[in-house]
């Protein structure tokens, strides 16, 4: 019995950290849904941005009417700053610090002179995928 108690002590007192809810590895390579209130900004309900691996990101943003047009942008990731780049603001920069925290990042403006700071500036959650 002293066993299975020094056990369970153990597996407790190991398998317990502050950053328990944290990404693993605080990778950005992924997909993050950033939720809107009712009239937040214009109509969208959710905008979400996945991260690839080859430095490319893909930004979808919907509506209650549905998903819009997906957009490509190009990304860097690095010390926790995040540069984009997009053909819809003529190849202009957008740069971003990351913060992560509660499962998710938040989205900090550094500059940004395309509109599209409005979308990317803020929490955005971990998306969950389900595979059956």
């Amino acid at each position: 019995m002293k066993k299975i108690l020094l056990i369970l002590m153990l597996v407790f007192a190991l398998g317990c950290s502050d950053d328990a809810t944290e990404p693993s590895e605080n990778t950005i390579v992924g997909e993050w849904v950033r939720q809107f209130e009712i009239g937040e900004l214009y109509d969208f309900q959710t905008f979400t941005l996945d991260f690839r691996d080859d430095g490319t990101c893909i930004s979808i943003p919907t509506s209650e009417k549905g998903r819009f047009i997906p957009i490509t942008n190009d990304y860097t990731y690095q010390n926790n700053t995040l540069v984009i780049k997009s053909e819809e603001c003529d190849g202009v920069d957008g740069t971003y610090k990351v913060e992560f925290r509660d499962n998710g990042i938040e989205l900090k403006l550094v500059h940004d002179d395309c509109d599209r700071s409005d979308l990317f500036s803020g929490f955005f959650e971990k998306s969950v995928k389900f595979t059956f």
